[in-house]
Order: structure tokens, then C-alpha cells, then sequence
């Protein structure tokens, strides 16, 4: 395993930190004037996916690319609401239970085959096959057979999804799921090409092999470099795809990114530079697209650690953050809102809201004597300190935030902190695998429902990068997900999520907004009601005008 600057650090007081910040490039020069090829974006997608793989990924860098080249039968618009697909119909049973979709005359994948609800089959009991391991399979655990199907106790052949002939692709559930058509806008339910992934197995996603179903194809994949990808012609869209083709480049230092699109290397950033977001919309007021995110910023303990198996510990790590001054003083960004939860308050429209620590209210100076006697009572002392390790992925933004809390614990708690950096994919297998003590996470919502959250804690779930595990939990999301009624399944969502608050398997920080830079010339970008920061290319054109 490569591990990349790994160093260890004990941070004397927070001034190390607010030094560091204050380092930044303000005198960087102002954006060339270039004349822009009208025939390609670039984007800049902050890191080398994991994977092109839409069935594997759990992470923003890999969607933004695989939302150009795959199609599902559900699509989305730039409100984040639900669209047609390469279905341009469906029915819904009585009882909730049965979805039948009708898909879209002639269409084909990007090799000029048709697509056939056979292919609907393929990839969704590919998706439900434990073998293949994909993070999102879960949501798959109301289709008839799913969960014997994840226990290994039935093939995946014997998942409730069949064709009913060449256009006609049936779901059958063994309870009404509201939030079902919600999920089949995410990239693991696109539709795949069988007869390439049977063909090619594991190498299907290299450019030479790989057949898509979405409004782009992929052409060519440096590993750390640029991803390029044309213009599908068999899309069914493909008279309204105006960008010929699409360039996407992993800038893992925003700084970088920033420079790039001032030099016209660029015309969409990922993100802005940490702390840098008010001066860049003083010079680019025009340029600067910003929103809220629905999403939470979090730090997973490592809960098959047996040092974590103390309560008190945990919670006294939790406490002894000052979350307003870390979003003020640190990753300074008046949309960022302190978080004393485990789901945002915004989710579902609000209907959680009332979901946080009870000691979030407490002024700072008892926060921190209730943290200090947590410290004191879990066995830790100035004279026996607690010394961990904090994980986290090569990003300015997540150096600063992991050297605040390093700070934080070592002035409140004297606890010693070693940091270490990872690039992206080592970082995302050493969390996966529970190679860390404790390290940076975080979950942006993908649709808007309290699901899109509570998934983070089930026990055993590829996206539950704390191993944390409470039965109880996983009971109340079960009674849940079969209430049949909005008011008791809130109710048993509301009492599950209380639950893992108390039991602190994380450490939320704040709720973020997003911002990045886009260039007057692209055309068509709405960002306003964005919340889920979903993006396609096919919305957008490029104008000289």
C-alpha cells in the first residue's frame, strides 16, 4: 500500500492551523482572454475515479463521469426531479408492488446494438450478486429475492425482475417502496451491455472495450490523467447533445484547478480553493456557481477497534470539536452550517430537523469540561494521553480540516495526533477495509429522502465506513422501509437515527455548500436548485455569444 506524505504531527495550538490557511495564492493572475474551441468541455472532476465501473462506485469524481456514458431507465433534470429515461413510460401496481416499464423505440447502446429489457435483467441482478460486491446493492432489498440473494442462499437469476418481452422490463417487490423510482436514477441501476461484460469481464472499462448507454462514449482513460469521451450517436437524444466531446481531468489540488481555469485550461472546476470562496466571487461574480449541498462532512472512528469500543471516548472526541469555529476560522464559508448530527437537517424536508446532540446548546466552556471528564473517565490523562491516527485523502481542504481537529484534541483533550495522507483510490480501500484508526468521510445525498442517509449505518453495508453495527438499528430501518404509512415509517426512521446519534460510531462536522467556477461561454448550467450537485453534460452548451 502507498502512502503518500505520511508524517507525524502534534499540533501545539490552533495558530499553526489559521497560519496555514492564510497561505494562499491572492495574487494569482486574472483569467486569460482566450478564444474557446466550441467543440469540448473541460471539467475538472477533483480526483482519478476508482472506477468507470457505474455498478462499484461510491464516490462524486466516478458519477460525474459515468452519468455521461450510462443511462438508466429513471433519469434526472437539473432540479434534482425525477425524468424519463431510456424508459419513456411506466406503470405502478395498486398495492405499490409491481413497476413495469415500457422502453424507448429503437433505442441502442453506443456500438449500435439494441438495448432489450434483457439487458435491464443482466444488469440489475449483476448489481444484486454479492460476488461482484457493489456499494449500492442494499437498495435493491425490497426486489423479490434480494435478500436471499445477498446471503448467498439464492442465484441471482432468482431476483423479481424479468422481461416481459424486448421493450417490457417488470420489478416485482415484496413491499411498496416510495422512494424506488428515486434510486433508479443513480449509476449503479444504469443499464449495461451484457454481451460486452460477458465478453470483456473486469476489463470492459477500458476505452477499447467499453459500450455505453448514455449521450457520451469513452475514448480514452490515462490513469491520472485525462478521461475523453465523445458524443454517442445512437443516444436517444443525441440531436439535443450539443458538446461534441467532453475532456475530465482529476485535479486533486484546487489551487491547481483554480490556475488551470485562469489560463483557459478549464472551464469547470470541481471545487473552489479552501477559504478562497469570497475573494474569487469579488473577481468572478459572474463565474462563481454556488448552492447548498445536501450532503454531511464526517469523521468515521473505526469501530472494530477495540480502543473505540468506549463510549465515553467517543464522545468525548465528538465534543471536544468546536464546529462554528472550524466552518468560520478554518474552512471559512458562510453557507457551511456547524452539525451536531447524524443527517442533515434539511433532508426530507426537514423532517428530521430535530435530530441532534443534546448538548449542542451548551456553551462552549461545558462542552468542554463534559469532554475533558468523558477523556477522564475512559482512562486518559496528561500523564497517559490517548495517541491515534487520522486517515484522509490528498485535498488541501481535508489537510486543513484533519490538522483543525488534530489541533482541537490536542489543546482540549492533550491527546497526540499522527496524520497521514493517501492518495484517492488507496484512501478509499484502506476506509473500505478498516485499515485506520480514524478518517475523513463524508455522504452527499443522491436523492432526497432520509434513506440517502440512514444506509451509512447498517450493519455490514459497503457504504458504512465505520463497521459500526447495532441490530437494533437495523430493526427500526427494516419496520421502517415496510411501514406502509408516511407517519410511522418517519417515526421508526426518527428512532433509528437517534439511536446511532447516541451510540457516536462518527464525528459530524458541518453540512457544505458547493461551489465552482464555470465559464461564461457554457451555456445552460443551473445550479440554484441543484442541492444533489448531479451534473450531465448533455445539459449544457458552449456559445461564443
Amino acid at each position: 500500500m502507498e502512502v503518500t506524505n505520511s508524517r507525524k504531527l502534534i499540533i501545539p495550538t490552533l495558530l499553526s492551523v489559521l497560519l496555514l490557511i492564510s497561505c494562499t495564492n491572492d495574487n494569482a493572475p486574472a483569467t486569460a482572454k482566450l478564444t474557446h474551441p466550441l467543440d469540448q468541455l473541460r471539467v475538472d472532476i477533483g480526483s482519478e475515479p476508482p472506477s468507470l465501473d457505474p455498478q462499484l462506485l461510491a464516490d462524486t469524481s466516478s458519477a460525474r463521469v459515468t452519468n455521461d456514458l450510462f443511462a438508466g431507465l429513471v433519469d434526472f433534470d437539473q432540479k434534482n426531479q425525477l425524468i424519463a429515461g431510456l424508459a419513456d413510460k411506466w406503470t405502478i401496481s395498486r398495492d405499490g408492488k409491481s413497476y413495469t416499464f415500457h422502453l424507448r423505440d429503437g433505442i441502442k447502446f453506443s456500438d449500435g446494438t439494441p438495448i432489450t429489457a434483457n439487458d435491464v435483467v443482466f444488469s440489475w441482478q449483476r448489481l444484486a450478486n454479492p460476488a461482484f460486491g457493489a456499494p449500492y446493492a442494499q437498495l435493491l432489498n425490497n426486489v423479490l429475492n434480494a435478500p436471499a440473494i445477498a446471503q448467498g442462499k439464492k442465484p441471482a437469476a432468482s431476483l423479481g425482475v424479468h422481461a416481459i418481452n424486448a421493450k417490457t422490463f417488470q420489478v416485482n417487490l415484496t413491499q411498496a417502496t416510495p422512494d424506488f423510482l428515486k434510486y433508479l436514477t443513480l449509476p449503479a441501476f444504469a443499464v449495461l451491455a451484457a454481451h460486452t461484460i460477458n465478453k470483456y469481464n473486469s476489463e470492459w472499462t477500458k476505452p477499447q472495450n467499453m459500450v455505453s448507454s448514455g449521450a457520451y462514449q469513452l475514448v480514452e482513460h490515462v490513469l491520472n490523467g485525462e478521461i475523453l469521451v465523445k458524443k454517442n450517436p445512437y443516444y436517444y437524444a443525441a440531436a439535443q447533445v450539443a458538446i461534441p466531446t467532453v475532456k475530465f481531468s482529476p485535479y486533486s489540488e484546487r489551487n491547481s484547478a483554480l490556475n488551470a481555469y485562469k489560463s483557459g485550461d478549464l472551464d469547470m472546476t470541481f471545487s473552489l480553493p479552501t477559504n478562497d470562496t469570497q475573494r474569487l466571487i469579488s473577481e468572478y461574480p459572474q463565474e462563481v456557481q454556488r448552492t447548498n449541498y445536501e450532503a454531511l462532512v464526517y469523521y468515521d472512528f473505526n469501530m472494530q477497534l477495540a480502543i473505540f469500543k468506549d463510549l465515553k471516548l467517543r464522545q468525548a472526541l465528538t465534543m471536544a470539536i468546536d464546529r462554528p469555529t472550524l466552518v468560520s476560522k478554518i474552512i471559512t464559508d458562510e453557507n457551511r452550517l456547524p452539525l451536531y448530527s447524524t443527517v442533515t437537517p434539511t433532508i426530507a424536508d426537514a423532517a428530521y430537523a430535530d435530530i441532534h446532540y443534546p448538548w449542542e446548546s451548551l456553551p462552549r466552556n461545558k462542552q468542554i469540561e463534559t469532554a475533558k471528564k468523558l477523556y477522564t473517565a475512559a482512562g486518559y490523562s496528561s500523564a497517559k494521553p490517548l495517541k491515534i491516527t487520522i486517515l484522509y485523502n490528498n485535498d488541501e481542504g481535508n489537510k486543513k480540516r484533519t490538522l483543525a481537529l488534530a489541533s482541537m484534541w490536542h489543546d482540549v483533550l492533550g491527546v497526540q495526533v499522527e496524520v497521514r495522507n493517501q492518495e484517492w483510490k488507496t484512501f478509499l480501500s484502506s476506509r473500505q477495509n478498516g485499515d485506520f484508526e480514524i478518517a475523513r468521510d463524508g455522504s452527499n445525498a443522491e436523492y432526497n429522502s432520509v434513506t440517502a442517509y440512514t444506509n451509512l449505518y447498517i450493519c455490514g453495508s459497503r457504504l458504512n465506513n465505520s463497521h459500526y453495527c447495532n441490530p437494533t438499528y437495523d430493526k427500526l430501518i427494516a419496520a421502517a422501509d415496510k411501514a406502509t404509512d408516511e407517519t410511522t415509517k418517519t417515526r421508526y426512521y426518527h428512532q433509528a437515527l437517534e439511536l446511532v446519534l447516541a451510540d457516536y460510531p462518527i464525528i459530524p462536522l458541518y453540512q457544505p455548500s458547493y461551489s465552482r467556477l464555470v465559464k461564461p461561454y457554457v451555456k445552460n448550467y443551473e445550479v440554484k436548485d441543484n442541492h444533489l450537485d448531479q451534473v450531465q453534460s448533455k445539459w449544457l452548451a458552449l456559445s461564443d455569444n
